[in-house]
């Protein structure tokens, strides 16, 4: 008898924009850091907003957070974003670990990480969370976002 392996391999690739408004199609759509960068990364405004995040990010994965969730233009067909919006679960981090820069507001996150990031949890508009939120856009158009897999972080 004769055991023939068989691979199973699932590529899993970032949608492409929707050509009528510029977002990803709505929905969570999950992405390595590699991907990441290579999808959103495409000029330099761009990439140095992405140093900023890997930053961001690093720290949060350090800290043991384990979902990132990145929004705003960012992840859009904008060429030049002012900077990202992202929102995170904090449960079970350890709080001596977070950079203090991202629990002393929007500036100061701005300022050392070129964009920003909220509980997930946490009501956004007095109503629905951040999570939630970051899925529509002001006119309540849906639009996608991308969970970033912080395992894959360099």
């Amino acid at each position: 008898m004769t055991f023939i392996a068989t691979y199973n391999i699932n590529v899993v690739m970032l949608p492409a924009f929707d050509e009528s408004t510029g977002y990803l199609p709505p929905g969570e759509h999950s992405a390595s850091w590699t991907e990441l960068c290579e999808r959103f990364g495409w000029n330099e405004h761009r990439q140095w907003l992405l140093s900023g995040l890997l930053r961001m990010a690093t720290n949060l994965r350090d800290a043991k957070c384990r979902f990132f969730l990145l929004d705003g233009s960012f992840v859009s067909i904008t060429d030049f974003p002012e900077d990202y919006d992202a929102c995170c679960d904090y449960t079970g981090m350890d709080p001596l670990k977070i950079d203090p820069h991202l629990l002393m507001g929007k500036k100061a996150m701005k300022t050392e990480f070129r964009g920003e990031v909220h509980p997930e949890k946490y009501l956004a508009d007095g109503m629905i969370t951040f999570r939630e939120f970051f899925q529509t856009d002001r006119d309540d158009q849906p639009k996608g976002v991308v969970i970033l897999d912080l395992s894959t972080l360099p």
